[in-house]
């Protein structure tokens, strides 16, 4: 079986974690045995690259395999309107398509990740060269946010014409469904790769009890009413610290807004960290607190519970099918007081979570491990290609 995966995002240089967990399924589905590639249209605005940067974004094809499989990459600028941005999207997707064919043989099934672009080009590609795609959708914005009439008609086109629509969580399968007036999506959860992140026997000892989110900081993200629940709950006590691990358009405000609620000294603004720094900041603290105000997943949820760390999460879509009582607490999303609550009491009887760890760990291997996921991703492979053979 060779598989394509085209997502709609992927890891570039200056934030490799973009997208991780795209690379983890194809990696995932490497080491299974299955024949694998990525190709993916790296198209950024010109404000982004600089004119210095700009000369080695010339619409090349480039090619990487540091994980054992093909990835090939057009590397260009963008300076038009988001229709065009499509447009352009799906035509380099194409332009990538032939040259991976070319060099690695045609696939059998295109997996793309993302309708907007990804799912789109799968389409047109599909179409061409008569081969079955398969969409798993993760954006929150496409649900959050009023699509134009042409991206919704974009969208419900190729959704439509996959042999399988995904999901990542139950939640965002009935807003899907609603939304495209199409009933069929599958539920596959994301996975974590559950060996990377396996706490070692000892791990570095720090002064402190340390809750740590690990989030883009925007507002959605929820950090704002995080830093207030954190001052609640803590106050002036010098033994609790809060560890911020990102970066984006909010940390300027929010380092201002620790300042006026007077815990900077107490809660650390990491910035951007690479997954080595993520998967040790892990290690080193007690507890994960993810208080987005909508998500249709939380990968950092099943990467901190695969290092044995309870967790404190919101009601908010997707945390509700990962979070257990045994494995951690769920709070109405941007309600301080019910955050605060959770957190001190989650600090005060953390002896009886601590005991949990190594239930924790299990329950994420088990239901968000490659193992599981890759299974239930070769079923939908499988079934596709039986379609096409009937057909």
């Amino acid at each position: 079986m060779h598989v394509l995966l085209i997502p709609s995002w992927y890891a570039i240089a200056e934030n490799p974690q973009r997208g991780i967990f795209f690379k983890d399924q194809a990696k995932a589905l490497h080491r299974a045995g299955i024949k694998v590639g990525v190709i993916f249209p790296e198209i950024r605005g010109i404000s982004s690259l600089g004119w210095k940067r700009l000369i080695s974004y010339r619409f090349q094809i480039e090619s990487a395999s540091t994980e054992g499989f093909p990835e090939l990459y057009v590397r260009g600028w963008k300076i038009f309107f988001r229709r065009m941005e499509a447009w352009f999207f799906v035509r380099q997707s194409a332009r990538l398509f032939a040259a991976y064919a070319a060099q690695y043989g045609r696939p059998d099934l295109i997996h793309a990740h993302g309708v907007l672009w990804g799912g789109s080009a799968a389409r047109q590609i599909a179409a061409t060269w008569n081969i079955p795609y398969v969409i798993t959708e993760h954006s929150s914005a496409l649900v959050q946010q009023s699509l134009p009439a042409w991206q919704y008609r974009t969208a419900r086109r190729a959704f439509r014409q996959a042999c399988v629509r995904i999901a990542v969580s139950q939640a965002l399968k009935q807003v899907l469904q609603r939304k495209f007036a199409i009933y069929d999506f599958e539920v596959i959860p994301n996975l974590v790769e559950a060996a990377f992140f396996k706490a070692p026997e000892r791990t570095p000892a720090i002064e402190c009890f340390q809750f740590i989110t690990i989030s883009n900081l925007k507002r959605e993200k929820g950090i704002d009413y995080l830093l207030h629940a954190y001052a609640t709950a803590f106050g002036k006590d010098q033994k609790v610290r809060l560890l911020i691990c990102g970066d984006g358009p909010e940390r300027a405000s929010l380092q201002r807004l620790a300042q006026q609620l007077g815990i900077a000294e107490r809660v650390h603004f990491r910035g951007r960290c690479t997954r080595e720094e993520i998967r040790q900041c892990l290690w080193q603290s007690h507890v994960l607190v993810h208080p987005s105000r909508y998500e249709t997943f939380g990968v950092v949820l099943i990467e901190a519970m695969a290092t044995g760390l309870p967790v404190i999460a919101t009601q908010c879509g997707g945390p509700e099918e990962i979070v257990l009582p045994e494995t951690g607490m769920l709070v109405e999303p941007g309600n301080v007081a019910a955050l605060s609550g959770a957190m001190r009491q989650m600090y005060t009887a953390y002896d009886s979570w601590k005991k949990r760890r190594k239930y924790i760990r299990e329950y994420a291997v088990k239901h968000f491990g490659e193992q599981y996921v890759v299974h239930r991703l070769v079923q939908v492979y499988s079934r596709c290609l039986k379609k096409v053979e009937a057909s």
